[in-house]
């Protein structure tokens, strides 16, 4: 059945047609689309206009979320090796890292422009610090990701604009202190300068301070990787992520299990896998709807 979304004089008619996945694969590719390019991003659905007294009208086709993530999984593949060889074949394609730390754990998601998932890890807490803590964990565990598939075009965000707002505070005053520098280990002659005496006394402003001997070796590593990244071309911005585009992170950090998860393993956890398939095509119930947009008919 179909779903109502109102925005102003935009009436948006969300069609899952309730075939089967072969009648759909089959219309989605002879009617809709072309079979699939894998030199290009994957398409989130096709868009039909048409004006009427109340306004534009827009029909989008919303696959089924087994189709969906079948159409990523060529995409993007679900090993490391294809992924890495994805990335590494379209280095100019931009991507997310979304990253989120809280009571349970932490959790990290790439995904495509498209906001197709494409990685997803979480980590257990083995010892709860702080939620600000666990957040920088997250952040860190992204930077890793990021040298781990060479990644070097994306946008980073994470759910705590404390964090996002401390570690950009910290990482712009990295070159302005005296504070030493680190040795590159790859090249001693060369150094690497970074501040974690300044990244200190700005912890007592954001109510951290008692956790600073946790803190500043992450904050260390933070550095060291996002320079390493830099030193490839990346340009380190962490930003606040807006709650609405963070319900899948949120999701996985609060799993509070270890687990890495490719396509193969996000279609077998429906619950993750539906929160990730709505997030891309921004639909729900006709209930969710009406709570989320506040719809009056």
């Amino acid at each position: 059945m179909g779903q109502i979304e109102i925005q102003k004089n935009h009436l948006i008619l969300i069609l899952n047609l309730g075939l089967t996945e072969e009648e759909e694969s089959a219309a989605y590719h002879e009617e809709y689309r072309p079979p699939i390019n894998f030199n290009q991003p994957t398409p989130e659905g096709v868009v039909a206009e048409m004006t009427s007294e109340i306004g534009t009208i827009e029909y989008h086709l919303i696959p089924t979320r087994s189709y969906w993530l079948r159409m990523v999984r060529h995409d993007w593949g679900t090993t490391d090796e294809e992924i890495k060889a994805c990335i590494v074949a379209h280095p100019q394609q931009m991507l997310e890292i979304e990253v989120c730390g809280c009571y349970k754990g932490y959790g990290v998601i790439v995904r495509d422009i498209m906001r197709h998932p494409i990685i997803a890890i979480s980590r257990a807490l083995d010892d709860y610090v702080s939620p600000f803590y666990h957040e920088l964990e997250a952040v860190s565990l992204g930077l890793k990701l990021a040298l781990k598939y060479n990644i070097l075009k994306f946008n980073f965000t994470c759910v705590s604009e404390k964090v996002a707002a401390y570690v950009m505070w910290s990482w712009n005053s990295k070159l302005k202190c005296g504070c030493p520098p680190r040795d590159n280990l790859q090249n001693p002659g060369e150094k690497k300068y970074y501040c974690v005496e300044c990244s200190k006394s700005e912890l007592d402003d954001y109510g951290e301070g008692k956790d600073a001997d946790k803190i500043l070796p992450l904050v260390d590593e933070i550095f060291y990787n996002g320079l390493k990244l830099e030193s490839e071309g990346y340009r380190f911005y962490l930003f606040p992520a807006k709650l609405s585009r963070a319900k899948g992170v949120l999701h996985l950090a609060n799993s509070g299990m270890d687990q890495e998860l490719r396509l193969d393993e996000i279609e077998e956890d429906e619950k993750f896998a539906e929160i990730l398939y709505k997030e891309v095509y921004n639909h729900g119930t006709e209930q969710e709807l009406l709570l989320e947009q506040d719809i009056i008919y």
